[in-house]
């Protein structure tokens, strides 16, 4: 399968077209109903954070990996960083990616999920 690659809109509606450009793109596969919905939740709360974060347009970016699937969002510097206190975005990305995080310098912003089969 291609990989997928979403222009999104920087507004609080973007998550929900993030996840509705992720479904669309499973449903082309099969795969187990797990990944399927920790690859939704996982674009969800990375362009929240993008969103929330960025003061630009996100672009969504879903791919395979050998193991597993990737979901990444690509955007301007980060101006602000969730507080070590109560960031519950990222106990969500714990506890459904196997691995993620944030990368940026001046010139931008990758946010990026894992997810094994």
């Amino acid at each position: 399968m291609e990989p997928v690659r979403a222009q999104l809109m920087w507004s609080p509606q973007a998550p929900r077209v993030a996840r509705a450009v992720v479904r669309a793109w499973l449903d082309a596969v099969e795969c187990d109903h797990r990944v399927r919905t920790d690859l939704v939740i996982a674009a969800s709360e990375l362009v929240t954070r993008a969103v929330n974060g960025c003061p630009a347009e996100p672009t969504l970016m879903c791919s395979w990996t050998p193991d597993g699937a990737l979901v990444a969002i690509g955007s301007a510097p980060m101006l602000a960083q969730p507080d070590g206190g109560r960031d519950l975005g990222a106990t969500v990305l714990t506890a459904v990616c196997d691995d993620w995080g944030c990368e940026g310098d001046e010139m931008g912003t990758n946010l990026w999920a894992h997810v094994r089969w």
